[in-house]
């Protein structure tokens, strides 16, 4: 598999975000950046994640795209838009109900410039343990089912956090 990578490209109000190869958690730091800024600013009244040529996609990073489609939904009532021509990503994001919450598509015509979104890591254990605890409690947001699957992660995370944060890490 090859490293994960994120792209952007703008449209008028439109933001498409294109991410491909393996994307994990050690290099969401610069794309959670990325997404914090465009809803801190209320930039785009929709958002596109392209994972057409994402070849596998960790909780994490589903994580912060839910958190994306729940301030899209609550400020301008719309849902984002995923597309995907992988059926195994496709059944992924269906078994964790982003259906619920995404129009998700199986083809979309972007004719923008895509620029990278650099990966980064996230800065420290603490930073790190904090990104990975919001995500997945966004996730068990979505439906009773993820609320089972992830509890045991959200509070062995939330034990870690505490940890840290005691330590001053």
């Amino acid at each position: 598999m090859s490293q994960g990578k994120y792209y952007c490209a703008y449209s008028e109000n439109h933001c498409f975000i294109k991410m491909s190869g393996d994307i994990r958690y050690t290099n969401c730091g610069g794309f959670k950046k990325f997404l914090d800024r465009i809803m801190s600013k209320d930039m785009f009244e929709n958002i596109l994640f392209d994972l057409s040529d994402t070849e596998n996609i960790d909780s994490t990073n589903l994580g912060l795209i839910a958190k994306n489609a729940e301030f899209i939904i609550e400020n301008h009532n719309t849902k984002p838009v995923i597309v995907s021509t992988n059926n195994n990503i496709t059944e992924l994001l269906q078994s964790i109900g982003f259906d619920m919450v995404f129009q998700i598509v199986k083809q979309y015509s972007i004719d923008e410039n895509f620029e990278d979104i650099p990966n980064e890591s996230l800065v420290n254990s603490t930073e790190m343990g904090k990104t990975l605890l919001e995500a997945h409690r966004k996730l068990m947001e979505l439906n009773e089912k993820n609320r089972d699957t992830f509890i045991d992660v959200v509070k062995a995370l939330e034990m870690s956090v505490e940890k840290k944060s005691n330590l001053g890490n």
